[in-house]
């Protein structure tokens, strides 16, 4: 079982178990039912609030990114780089918000500034950034996108298809070899008018 499959179980046991606890005290301890469900709406909201916060510089970056504003988007993903430094217990916040392919929020970073770089037509400082990211954490799946599509700048077909192959290996089901191909082309020819190449978290 790959990462990402073992991580959408832990998610739907989980949710489960909140649900079966919620009817449990809403049916068997007779606590009121309007309190039992904000109960589990704080549960379930909580988490990714936290993130949210240990998070923040990340999650603005990533908004800068998808707005193209590059330098900015890659100012706010290096400050939170050095905040992950500072305090790598930050690292696990990842699991706070529904996340299924790395258990590493620096890893994340490096895999989004990896498709940052690849947004804006950079494929060594992308592959860089990838690599990096695979440094920190082997079994992600995302960074071998961004290297594929590091392949597709380069004009390396069958590195483009180990590259995929590899992300499907560790888990990631959302794409082919063709339908990479065929969403970096598009991208690419349209690389200063907005479309979105690399693959973030």
């Amino acid at each position: 079982m790959t990462r990402p499959d073992a991580a959408k179980l832990g998610y739907a046991v989980a949710l489960a178990t909140l649900a079966t606890a919620a009817w449990w005290l809403v049916y068997r301890v007779e606590v009121d039912r309007l309190w039992a469900l904000l109960a589990l709406g704080v549960l379930l909201l909580l988490p990714s609030r936290v993130q949210a916060a240990v998070l923040r510089k990340h999650f603005q970056g990533r908004r800068a990114h998808l707005e193209r504003k590059f330098d900015d988007a890659l100012a706010l993903y290096r400050e939170q780089l050095e905040a992950l430094e500072q305090r790598p217990w930050k690292n696990r916040s990842v699991w706070l918000g529904w996340m299924f392919y790395t258990t590493r929020a620096d890893a994340m970073v490096w895999n989004n500034i990896a498709a940052l770089h690849l947004d804006r037509g950079e494929p060594e400082r992308a592959r860089s950034a990838a690599r990096r990211a695979l440094e920190l954490d082997p079994k992600y799946p995302l960074p071998w996108i961004n290297l594929a599509g590091v392949s597709y700048q380069v004009d390396d077909r069958a590195e483009l298809e180990r590259c995929v192959a590899q992300a499907q290996r560790l888990g990631y089901r959302a794409t082919t070899a063709d339908q990479l191909i065929a969403r970096a082309g598009a991208a690419w020819a349209k690389v200063q008018a907005g479309s979105e190449l690399g693959k973030p978290s």
